[in-house]
């Protein structure tokens, strides 16, 4: 039985980029039940460094008053080799914005947590299909 090489993906970094939060209104006064997050995702490539940039943005959706807001953005940057069992605009646009997505919701709850309006815990995040649905189709090389 042989084994088959497996093209080897090196994570370099995960950085913070920006963090913004901003507490309003009522000081003592909990997040509404419903949230609007907005996802942008951005990658590109240079010699062999892939980044991928994922920013989450959270409003609550709640008529009212608005009690808080909050921005994260973080990139990573992967070594990828030249040959790949996989599609390379697929890894920037789901496997490293899924590889990014639990450190920007520890990140949130964290500083939620420690603004006392309690910490946000996001959902899991389906990448895949944010890709067939949003990404697929409409990416243009650089």
């Amino acid at each position: 039985m042989s084994e088959e090489t497996i093209p080897q993906i090196s994570l370099r970094d995960i950085l913070l980029v920006e963090s913004e939060f901003k507490k309003l209104g009522d000081k003592g006064k909990w997040p509404q039940q419903h949230t609007l997050i907005n996802i942008e995702l951005r990658a590109s490539e240079s010699e062999d460094i892939t980044i991928c940039e994922l920013t989450i943005t959270l409003t609550p959706s709640d008529e009212g008053e608005q009690v808080y807001y909050a921005k994260v953005k973080m990139e990573a940057a992967f070594i990828l080799p030249a040959e790949l069992p996989f599609d390379r605009e697929q890894f920037k646009y789901i496997n490293g914005p899924a590889i990014i997505y639990p450190y920007i919701r520890e990140h949130i709850s964290a500083v939620t947590g420690k603004a006392g309006i309690g910490p946000i815990f996001l959902a899991p995040f389906n990448f895949v299909q944010h890709y067939k649905t949003h990404i697929q189709g409409k990416i243009t090389s650089d």
